[in-house]
């Protein structure tokens, strides 16, 4: 008899845990670029963020840049928004060089479109000359997607086109993983 009711407790947890897996999660969609942007801004060290599937018009990158933070956009579209300037996604830091290393942040699954036509200059906020773009990031350029001070980090199946400078660029990062990507159509360099 006692068999019976220690068995009972165990199906009834296991029929729990078989409904709802730990890892599931429901997908998140934003109303904007600006909102994501906050979002993923506001997120702590080793979370994961699971996107739906959206088209995201950026007058601003998006920057995962927190320890162990993984962004799968679940196959969104990043769009540079016309005479934006700016790169679609930085992963770490804003600053070129950069003042501080991020580690282990991981991108997953995003399109990026960097609306090449629409760029007039190749660095943030316009000329690369410090003397005519006062801008603290001019010396980030309007790539795609640029890895900047993160060790140990991934952009996995992300597809990049028309970057006005490249599409995927690293910069001052160690240990990087790079896989399933997609470059074209940038004015300089794919990966």
């Amino acid at each position: 008899m006692s068999r019976i009711f220690l068995a009972m407790p165990v199906a009834a947890v296991l029929s729990v845990l078989a409904a709802a897996p730990a890892d599931a999660q429901q997908a998140l969609l934003f109303e904007s670029c600006a909102a994501l942007r906050h979002y993923i801004d506001t997120r702590q060290p080793n979370e994961h963020v699971l996107l739906a599937p959206a088209v995201y018009q950026c007058h601003e990158p998006i920057n995962p840049s927190v320890d162990g933070l993984t962004v799968d956009f679940g196959g969104s579209l990043v769009r540079v928004a016309d005479h934006a300037l700016r790169p679609g996604i930085v992963v770490g830091d804003l600053h070129a060089p950069p003042r501080r290393h991020s580690k282990g942040v991981r991108v997953l699954n995003v399109r990026v479109d960097g609306n090449r036509e629409h760029q007039a200059h190749e660095c943030w906020g316009g000329p690369c000359d410090a003397a005519r773009n006062h801008n603290p990031y001019r010396q980030q350029r309007v790539n795609g997607i640029t890895v900047n001070g993160c060790d140990d980090c991934a952009v996995i199946n992300a597809e990049v086109t028309g970057a006005r400078s490249g599409g995927v660029v690293v910069v001052s990062a160690r240990r990087l993983l790079v896989d399933g990507l997609l470059a074209e159509r940038s004015h300089f360099d794919g990966l």
